[in-house]
């Protein structure tokens, strides 16, 4: 086969690859947003091979708390379910359900948002972070609690109150550059450590998150 031919050949190739792959990750998204597989599920139909959720469930390593479906009246298919109003005790109780059962360590909170507007008044979002950072310590749950950005948003959270509650914070953008965009990460503060103050461009690969750092930085 002629050289013109192999490059058109795998250049075809490569275009069906990457299409199948978007359709594959865009069916798993409106299929988790019509509430019709689990997030489990969803990660495997979108090939997210990099992270075996199912896998670590089945072996007793990960537990997902779904304290949002019933609320919004769409059906839930995971194991734990936070079926009452919403109510900040309630969804700690399932917390500590779930790490009793798996012997947790780590936790995830996505998201504060959520929560945020549910209360609404900030001194009431502080009050009720406070408190959930403060008993997942108690636990001895090293965790991470997301918050969403308006799009060029200065400040660092939400309502205002997300970053005076926590020790560390890691912001990610998206930036725009001509007909595409980028992903950048940035540490705002990490309580007792020392860390770069610049901003880094990342991408998601299919082993994981890359973060390509500044050759000439120096943290000593």
């Amino acid at each position: 086969m002629k050289e013109g031919s192999l490059e058109k050949s795998a250049s075809i190739r490569k275009l069906l690859t990457e299409g199948l792959q978007h359709w594959k990750e865009q069916r798993a998204l409106e299929s988790l947003k019509e509430g019709k597989v689990t997030f489990l599920k969803a990660a495997e139909m979108a090939g997210c091979s990099v992270w075996d959720f199912e896998g670590l469930e089945d072996e007793g390593k990960l537990a997902i708390i779904d304290a949002c479906s019933t609320k919004i009246g769409i059906p839930s298919h995971e194991k734990y379910i936070d079926v009452r109003p919403f109510d900040l005790r309630s969804m700690m109780d399932q917390i500590i359900a779930a790490q009793d059962a798996i012997g947790a360590k780590r936790a995830l909170i996505d998201s504060t948002t959520t929560i945020g507007f549910y209360l609404q008044e900030p001194a009431k979002i502080r009050i009720e972070l406070l408190k959930l950072a403060n008993t997942l310590d108690v636990l001895g749950l090293t965790s991470i609690l997301t918050c969403e950005l308006l799009e060029d948003a200065i400040g660092n959270s939400r309502f205002g109150v997300e970053q005076f509650i926590v020790d560390g914070i890691i912001r990610l953008n998206s930036k725009r550059d001509g007909d595409a965009f980028y992903k950048e990460i940035s540490i705002i503060k990490m309580r007792g450590s020392q860390h770069s103050n610049n901003i880094h461009p990342f991408v998601i690969t299919p082993k994981g998150i890359v973060v390509q750092v500044k050759q000439s930085e120096n943290l000593e």
